[in-house]
């Protein structure tokens, strides 16, 4: 199989017309090799595939280079997807063109015609023709008597049949559902960190978390948690230091580029608050449980499994978080919105 895919690389049956190619021309052919129509795509001629605008263009083309078929289909995002959509249906094509074109083999020439003689003379050339021998003269013929002719019989001519047209090939037609049955829909697992800023209105702090992508073609399952600083509220003659744990999975949808991606998540949050009081008589730390609804998008970079991307996000808090002195009538209440914005680094494991 790996000779078989290097022969059709070097002999150019595989073309890939876009830099930094994805599918490559080696995925296309080893996929064609594993289906066992490399063979018969070199018989045809060659195969152009181009990827652009989210779009697979495949061009077949004979040993003289002339187009005989193309189609343009939706391009996977993953590149080996596209490498197995590229070889069915160019399989598919070369297939039906040779059963149309090639069913017949072409009459084998005749082995026993003989070309004519020519006999050599004893140096080697040619020998001029034997000379007839002279003529002799007959004796007087008797008087010839004429006898009437036969009628002429005309045969009837034989009917003549006009050749019959010869009608180039229709590219096969390939079917959404076909094409779904022959390369599944692939599912990609994308693994990320990211550092952020996040303001609530009244203080803000640093943050850090994790988020767990599952997204096949544009939709996507989100796990996410993260974790912020503490921050400081004037709270009586103290402060009020508060920071939070947030988990939580929703949904979301995602479309991919060449190099670039872009997904949307809303996912609701359980969220544990540590709240504890400082410069105050007594400083009791307390932990209080909340609910949040959170939304969020990235904006990335790809450069093969590895992503760097930017995260901007928004929540929104259930439950309002109120802190009240236990010797005195001072409260505050939390504010329930918060905003972020940071960097990250994301890993593409399947």
């Amino acid at each position: 199989m790996l000779l078989a895919t290097v022969a059709a690389i070097l002999a150019g049956a595989i073309s890939i017309t876009e830099t930094n190619a994805c599918p490559t021309g080696e995925a296309v052919s080893a996929e064609l090799d594993r289906l066992g129509a490399l063979a018969a795509l070199q018989q045809v001629g060659t195969a152009e595939v181009a990827v652009g605008d989210s779009q697979l263009h495949i061009v077949i083309r004979d040993r003289q280079g002339i187009a005989l078929g193309g189609r343009d289909v939706d391009a996977p995002v993953d590149c080996a997807a596209r490498a197995s959509l590229a070889a069915v249906l160019i399989a598919a094509w070369t297939g039906k063109w040779i059963e149309t074109n090639l069913g017949k083999p072409a009459a084998a020439p005749n082995s026993e015609a003989k070309s004519p003689s020519v006999p050599l003379g004893q140096s080697g050339r040619l020998a001029p023709p034997a000379r007839p021998p002279p003529e002799s003269v007959p004796p007087p013929a008797a008087p010839a008597t004429i006898a009437p002719a036969a009628p002429a019989t005309i045969a009837p001519a034989a009917p003549t049949v006009a050749p019959t047209p010869t009608v180039a090939p229709t590219p096969p037609v390939v079917r959404a559902h076909d094409v779904a049955r022959a390369a599944p829909t692939p599912i990609h697992v994308d693994l990320g960190l990211l550092a952020f800023g996040v303001h609530d209105g009244d203080a803000g702090t640093f943050g850090i978390g994790g988020q767990a992508v599952l997204f096949a073609e544009t939709l996507s399952l989100v796990a996410l948690v993260e974790g912020t600083g503490e921050r400081q509220h004037a709270l009586g003659p103290g402060q009020a230091g508060y920071s939070s744990l947030r988990l939580g999975v929703g949904g979301g949808v995602r479309k991919s580029w060449t190099s670039l991606f872009v997904d949307f998540a809303l996912a609701p949050e359980i969220v544990r608050h540590a709240l504890r009081g400082t410069g105050l008589t007594q400083s009791n730390r307390v932990t209080a449980w909340g609910i949040e609804a959170d939304g969020r998008a990235r904006l990335g970079w790809s450069a093969g499994w590895v992503a760097s991307f930017l995260y901007l996000g928004a929540s929104w808090s259930l439950l309002r978080e109120h802190l009240t002195l236990t010797d005195r009538s001072d409260s505050i209440t939390l504010s329930r919105a918060n905003l972020a914005a940071g960097l990250g680094i994301s890993f593409m494991v399947r």
